[in-house]
């Protein structure tokens, strides 16, 4: 009796679809995302401070203040002159959140570039 034949059109069919759908809930939590950044970076501006979620996992809060400290210090060490203001920090941030370098995650904490942090890491 001939070994029976494997119908591989029915299983890469299957993968196809599993492949489809996988990439829609990564579509959907992408756009959750951002979604969620735009939500609420003018709020955390406007509060003066966000609460970042570092490699040790412990959330630290940071303050915009903070944040223009450590960029100035960056520019200092580049030979360039510091931010004018405030405004200019919140400009650089727009921009950075704009980009999708700054995110919203759904339990409510930030990830933020390392140039913004006064000290240590994120995850």
């Amino acid at each position: 009796m001939p070994k029976k034949t494997k119908n591989r059109s029915s299983k890469e069919a299957r993968n196809i679809r599993q492949a489809r759908a996988r990439q829609a809930r990564q579509e959907q939590h992408i756009d959750a995302l951002i979604e969620a950044t735009q939500q609420w970076f003018p709020v955390a501006v406007e509060s003066g401070a966000f609460t970042i979620l570092t490699d040790d996992g412990p959330a630290v809060t940071v303050t915009l203040d903070e944040m223009r400290l450590r960029v100035n210090a960056d520019l200092a060490a580049e030979g360039e002159p510091p931010l004018a203001g405030q405004d200019e920090l919140k400009r650089m941030l727009e921009d950075d959140v704009s980009e999708g370098h700054i995110l919203c995650l759904p339990n409510g904490l930030w990830r933020f570039p390392q140039a913004y942090l006064p000290t240590g890491g994120q995850s």
